[in-house]
């Protein structure tokens, strides 16, 4: 047990564990690491057959992955294995069932601004950098992801879709399901990537304050207790 808890001290983070990094411990330390990250992750022993399983999948994986056991999900993305409970997941499909998903959200301050229907709070915050002007934002449509949509992160790169973008954050599919924010037909946020530069350019700045926005979603709000 000592041993697994020297190796996992530089096989695991806060992010999770570095897949690529316990690779490279010897079979035997693998095992001893897995199981002890996992016990610590979710509150138990784990049966043979999973850390097995992962013993023989993770080293072969090549793209995301995910594996639904008792009391939540592992899931494997750009090297990480992470946990989420699943408290968390139930929240939020429950609160999805509850409410109907907001069609509009009217902006008349900085805040926090909560959507139940799309699991998720959206925070209206002073930029520090780079922001748009509140007032122009004051209404913003909210709609789910359709595809087709093409997001543009800096002036000096071109609209790419969402999908391309997503990758290049890395943000794995299954965080990708958060609602996309417009006024009109222009695309103006993205949890995960933040404001289009179309909507900065559009939005002119002019007028103060200027604000920023960022999405939580339904698990990391319970998470922050």
């Amino acid at each position: 047990m000592e041993l697994a808890r020297v190796d996992l001290s530089v096989v695991a983070s806060s992010i999770g564990l570095s897949v690529d990094l316990w690779r490279d411990l010897s079979a035997v330390r693998r095992s001893h690491a897995l199981r002890f990250w996992l016990q610590a992750q979710t509150g138990r022993a784990q049966n043979q057959k999973l850390v097995l399983r992962l013993l023989d999948e993770l080293p072969r994986l090549g793209r995301g992955c995910r594996w639904s056991i008792q009391g939540g999900q592992l899931c494997f993305y750009r090297g990480w294995l992470t946990w989420t409970p699943q408290t968390d997941a139930l929240s939020r499909r429950s609160t999805m069932a509850a409410e109907s998903p907001e069609q509009v959200v009217e902006i008349t301050r900085e805040g926090i601004y909560a959507l139940p229907g799309w699991a998720g709070t959206l925070v209206v915050a002073p930029a520090t950098d780079t922001g748009v002007p509140l007032a122009w934002i004051r209404r913003l449509e909210i709609r789910p992801r359709k595809g087709g949509e093409r997001f543009q992160r800096c002036n000096a790169q071109p609209a790419r879709s969402l999908k391309k973008q997503f990758q290049t954050a890395a943000i794995p599919p299954w965080a990708r399901t958060a609602p996309l924010f417009f006024k009109g037909e222009l695309l103006v946020f993205v949890p995960g990537l933040g404001l289009d530069a179309r909507a900065l350019q559009a939005a002119g700045q002019n007028q103060e304050p200027h604000v920023t926005l960022t999405w939580e979603a339904q698990s990391n709000i319970e998470n922050t207790g």
